[in-house]
């Protein structure tokens, strides 16, 4: 890992992106189990994930929120049980579960089309 300046150089990521990263991979894994368990190819399946920097009460810099964009390579109409598995994929995140009790996680699942399926979690971020 690697700060940004004034502290590091910025050749690598800094902790609060591999923890954007832990929780993108998380609910991209949990979302391509639920999704093989009813005979689904979602490939090629993309994950972003966005993170909200804030300060607190001491004015120390923390994560406001992490936004994570999980895009499927398959249209809607081609996924079998889509209702049951957007419910319960997030369930099964252990890194998302984890941390959301402490940092706001919103999770966005979108079809091959551009499509939303399921959106969930608090803070949205543009």
């Amino acid at each position: 890992t690697d700060e940004p300046s004034p502290l590091g150089s910025g050749q690598g990521p800094n902790p609060e992106r591999l923890l954007g990263a832990a929780v993108a991979n998380c609910l991209a894994a949990s979302l391509l189990f639920a999704m093989r368990k009813f005979k689904n190819d979602p490939s090629p399946l993309r994950a972003e994930a966005t993170i909200s920097a804030t300060r607190n009460a001491q004015n120390r810099m923390r994560i406001g929120a992490i936004a994570v964009d999980l895009h499927l390579g398959v249209k809607q109409a081609n996924i079998v049980m889509l209702e049951r598995i957007v419910a319960q994929f997030e369930d099964f995140c252990v890194v998302t579960q984890s941390i959301r009790s402490a940092i706001p996680v919103t999770v966005r699942v979108i079809d091959a089309n551009g499509a939303l399926l399921h959106v969930s979690g608090g803070s949205q971020i543009t």
